[in-house]
């Protein structure tokens, strides 16, 4: 345990400083460096990198992405000079989806050479200006710029996920925008991945689930559906359906298994209820149609088990 007086200065410490303090702030708290291992070893603060420490039981709590945020804050506050984050370290500030798990590594881009990789941070040189913006306090690249960076560099899942949401977030109905940036970078690596992926963006993906499907769809060969189709419901009302074939009238849909579970998903209905309501809209739906088919993250995530529940559904090579 640490001592009262060390333990109320601790938490003014890091109410001050957003849940994260350096080992500079704790020695001018008073704490030795056995009363910060004490510290961690209770429980009371978790080790970010060497030399910063976050509120534990804040940082145990928070998703993979937050937990990534954290460790961009650890690495902004050490450097000698402000960092510009990038790549998926911006992606996660943008509020980008990831596909797959959370980088190990933050990710920075400078115009000249400015430091190395190291176990915490990798750092990307580019010839073009930067431009940065601030979210969070934090100096990151643009919305567009991350999103042509991840889709010169990332997995064509995951760039399409972050340009699908992207176009969503900027209210934009064409990849304009993502193409007017990749073409003012010119890149000399990467050109034709990155158009294979802003092209292929639809701002009408609905969730990160979604778009790896599409992803999949494209990787594979099928023939690309329509998104966020609407069907009138027989007794009022209407329903809009992720994925709709049209000429083969199947409609398929992306089932995350969480939105019978969180509550602010819920519209006030209990989760039976709500698996209830959502059957009975499916069943309605199956009459207007040839086919209806479901499948998971896990289904989605595999290429294999993914091509053939869709060969078995019916639906068609591109």
């Amino acid at each position: 345990m640490l001592h009262s007086a060390l333990a109320d200065d601790l938490e003014v410490a890091l109410a001050s400083h957003d849940g994260l303090v350096t080992t500079a702030q704790l020695t001018e708290l008073g704490f030795s460096s056995r009363a910060v291992s004490r510290a961690v070893a209770t429980g009371r603060l978790a080790p970010l990198r060497r030399g910063v420490y976050a509120d534990a039981a804040v940082h145990a709590a928070a998703d993979p992405e937050e937990r990534h945020v954290w460790r961009m804050r650890a690495e902004a506050a050490v450097a000698h000079k402000p960092l510009v984050f990038s790549h998926a370290s911006a992606a996660a500030l943008h509020g980008l989806p990831f596909i797959g798990d959370a980088p190990g590594r933050v990710h920075v881009v400078a115009e000249t050479r400015s430091g190395s990789n190291s176990a915490g941070r990798c750092v990307h040189t580019t010839q073009s200006p930067v431009r940065p913006v601030v979210v969070e306090g934090l100096l990151v690249t643009s919305l567009e710029r991350t999103v042509v960076d991840l889709a010169l560099t990332a997995s064509f899942a995951a760039a399409l996920a972050a340009a699908d949401r992207a176009l969503a977030l900027i209210d934009a109905d064409t990849p304009a925008p993502l193409l007017e940036t990749l073409e003012s970078l010119q890149p000399t690596r990467g050109l034709r991945r990155a158009l294979r992926v802003l092209r292929a963006a639809d701002r009408r993906s609905g969730s990160a689930g979604e778009s790896l499907s599409r992803a999949r769809m494209i990787e594979l060969g099928f023939e690309v559906p329509e998104l966020q189709v609407r069907f009138d419901r027989p007794g009022g009302g209407v329903s809009f359906v992720d994925f709709f074939w049209r000429r083969q009238a199947l409609i398929g849909e992306f089932d995350g298994l969480v939105k019978y579970s969180r509550s602010r998903e819920l519209n006030g209905m209990s989760p039976a209820a709500s698996v209830i309501a959502e059957k009975r809209r499916e069943d309605e739906l199956r009459r207007q149609v040839r086919g209806f088919e479901r499948w998971t993250w896990d289904d989605a995530i595999s290429p294999r088990r993914f091509g053939a529940l869709l060969s078995d559904f019916g639906v068609p090579r591109a």
